[in-house]
């Protein structure tokens, strides 16, 4: 506790000249001084706001979409409540934000905090000033900025601006004044930060443009994404309120962005350029912030310093030319490489040992393998030879790298074999439902979704953060896998788009100068097998009807606790496709911290409990939502076959052993 005030100290002196600073210069960046930077890249300020087709060439976009069928129902569902401010993220059920929404309240309390019809004129106030400066910067005097200005004028539809700030669900509003460090988590019964930050990151644009790519409805939905990109700018200056308060949400958001944008542009055109110069700045602020506000740590780095990795990665593509870009570029290069080996195991498994964060962390190496891979080799040259990498922890020179950036592959062998690992273990999780078993948190976190809405009863929307299998489509389409393709079929639009440009990675003779990766140990019967990962921890026994997996997690010294459960020994049981035994799931971060700690506890898994000894116990407290102690408790797998898995649980004078056999249509 001492070292940890020791080293606040030091960052609270920083925070205070800054925040000082930008109270005195504001945040915002001129209009002249963005363009100084263009110039000095070599851009003019046309050639700029070209920046979605760097992101991804409008041809290649039409590749990956020729022969894909358009969304279904549901997706154009989701874009269709989209552009009534009507977002259903969550477990919220369906809700419309906006100035005057009122709260239905969550876990006991609701706030009535709505800034009213007023602070909505103001909004339309503010966009439309921004608009115009911004068209008149750049000559804007194209027709969609002329109905953009109509629509804030208030000629019908009338433009009504979504509250940012706000969690709809409690009705908590944080002040849209705050500077970003100031912002406080969790200090309000009920209110949860991740619902602004959700909505925030805006996934609900990338399906409204992919809606306007098909054709459906393409000037209403391309509108609605460039009102609604105007709206947060004008709501979110850099660096104030609550959606600047992690540089996590800041990296999803900027990426989100950029594929609605690059979608737009392939297809219907519909941002107009004041958008995309308004757009374009802010996202190389969010590019600046990122760059600063890095959450590294020595030992155990979790999936927020990734997702800021990816989302440098994204950015760097986009605008390498500008100041900072090349750094950018080499940096995520260089971290993607350090985190896969830091933070993924010879298995295949992430050691945050969650199945829902293992998807996320899949998700976003696979995102940023492939943006490293489409930036063209002439820049690869200048990133293998950039003199500025981190000025904080590692620091580790381009002329030391183990691999050539330079090559078509980018990343060394062994790096490919451990993210193809990754995609395995989530193909070896799926259930006979396709549906993944649910270990350690869940909070249902993505990075880009192109297929949201999963398969169900129209109009039922709902996402199933369970369902997995869009890393198959990715990875099939990246490694050429017929059997990943053919099951990540619903999500093919996620594996051609991801993969767009980039040629499929065969693997060559392995490598054995890196980490190697260690295959799980296959048992193959006659009607039975089983597969048990090692350093995951979890065991899957498979029959003619029987589905279990086990859980013997190995203890890690240097990684995160904060997303595991006390779920030593659970398991959970699908028989002929249909669940009988599951995991109760996560339900809620900050807003409850006694239900979550309720929720994780070994009481809540179907685990063996002893009297007066309920296993790993949390101390009380918002504090401590986000680490999990051992307790004195040790796990020790002891065997598995073709047909059984057994492990020990020890501790505080105590043992047991179980064992699950599953034999045709039993489980014992």
């Amino acid at each position: 506790r001492n070292s940890r005030v020791i080293r606040k100290i030091p960052r609270e002196i920083t925070h205070a000249w800054q925040r000082r600073r930008d109270q005195m210069r504001g945040t915002t960046l001129d209009d002249k001084a963005f363009a100084s930077r263009i110039e000095t890249g070599g851009l003019s300020i046309d050639k700029f706001l070209e920046f979605p087709a760097r992101f991804l060439d409008p041809v290649r976009i039409a590749e990956a979409l020729n022969g894909v069928a358009p969304q279904d129902g549901r997706s154009s569902d989701i874009a269709r409540r989209a552009i009534d401010h009507e977002f259903d993220l969550l477990a919220s059920g369906p809700v419309h934000v906006g100035y005057e929404s009122v709260a239905a309240g969550a876990f006991g309390a609701h706030y009535d905090m709505s800034p009213g019809r007023q602070a909505e004129d103001r909004q339309v106030v503010r966009m439309r000033e921004l608009l115009d400066s911004a068209a008149q910067f750049v000559g804007d005097d194209t027709e969609r900025y002329r109905n953009m200005c109509a629509r804030l004028d208030g000629s019908a539809p009338a433009y009504r601006p979504i509250d940012w700030h706000t969690d709809f669900k409690s009705g908590f509003r944080w002040s849209p004044d705050q500077w970003w460090a100031d912002v406080r988590i969790g200090h309000k019964a009920g209110a949860d930060i991740k619902v602004p930050w959700e909505l925030s990151r805006s996934h609900h644009l990338v399906t409204m443009a992919l809606d306007a790519v098909y054709q459906i409805h393409p000037d209403e939905r391309g509108e609605e994404v460039s009102l609604q990109i105007l709206d947060w700018i004008a709501a979110n200056p850099p660096r104030i309120g609550v959606n600047w308060r992690v540089s996590m949400e800041v990296a999803i958001r900027s990426s989100n962005w950029l594929w609605a944008l690059a979608l737009l542009h392939s297809g219907t055109g519909g941002v107009p350029p004041s958008v995309r110069w308004l757009a374009g700045k802010s996202l190389y602020q969010h590019a600046e912030f990122i760059w600063s506000h890095l959450d590294y740590t020595t030992t155990g780095t979790h999936n927020h310093y990734l997702a800021e990795v990816v989302g440098l990665q994204n950015l760097a593509l986009t605008f390498f030319e500008l100041p900072g870009g090349r750094a950018w570029a080499a940096l995520a290069i260089q971290e993607l490489v350090n985190e896969m080996e830091r933070t993924v195991h010879d298995d295949g498994s992430n050691y945050e040992a969650s199945t829902g964060y293992h998807r996320l962390v899949t998700e976003m190496f696979l995102h940023g393998t492939t943006a490293a891979m489409k930036l063209p080799r002439a820049k690869r040259l200048l990133v293998k030879d950039s003199p500025r990498l981190r000025r904080h922890g590692p620091r580790v020179a381009p002329a030391t790298w183990s691999f050539d950036v330079t090559e078509s592959t980018v990343f060394p062998a062994w790096y490919w074999n451990r993210l193809d690992a990754m995609v395995g273990f989530t193909a070896a999780l799926l259930k006979p439902d396709a549906m993944v078993p649910q270990i350690g948190d869940q909070d249902a976190s993505r990075f880009v979704k192109f297929t949201p809405a999963q398969p169900g009863e129209f109009p039922d929307v709902r996402e199933e953060s369970r369902d997995h299998r869009h890393l198959l489509a990715i990875g099939g389409a990246l490694f050429d896998r017929s059997e990943w393709i053919r099951v990540g079929e619903p999500n093919t639009l996620d594996g051609r788009l991801v993969t767009a440009g980039v040629e499929p990675w065969v693997a060559p003779e392995f490598d054995q100068t890196g980490p190697r990766r260690m295959d799980p140990i296959e048992h193959s019967g006659e009607d039975s097998s089983s597969v048990w990962f090692p350093d995951a921890g979890v065991c899957i026994l498979r029959s003619d009807s029987m589905w279990v997996t086990a859980r013997c997690r190995p203890a890690e010294e240097d990684a995160p606790t904060g997303h595991r459960h006390a779920d030593q020994l659970s398991f959970e049981l699908n028989v002929d496709g249909r669940d009988f035994i599951v995991d109760p799931g996560t339900g809620v971060y900050t807003a409850d911290p006694e239900l979550r700690n309720t929720l994780r506890s070994a009481a809540h898994h179907s685990t063996l409990l002893i009297e007066g000894l309920d296993g790993e116990t949390p101390d009380s407290g918002s504090s401590d939502l986000f680490r999990w102690p051992e307790a004195g408790w040790r796990s020790t797998y002891i065997s598995s076959g073709p047909d059984h898995f057994s492990a020990e649980r020890s501790g505080h004078g105590v043992a047991f052993v179980r064992t699950f056999w599953v034999n045709g249509t039993t489980l014992e």
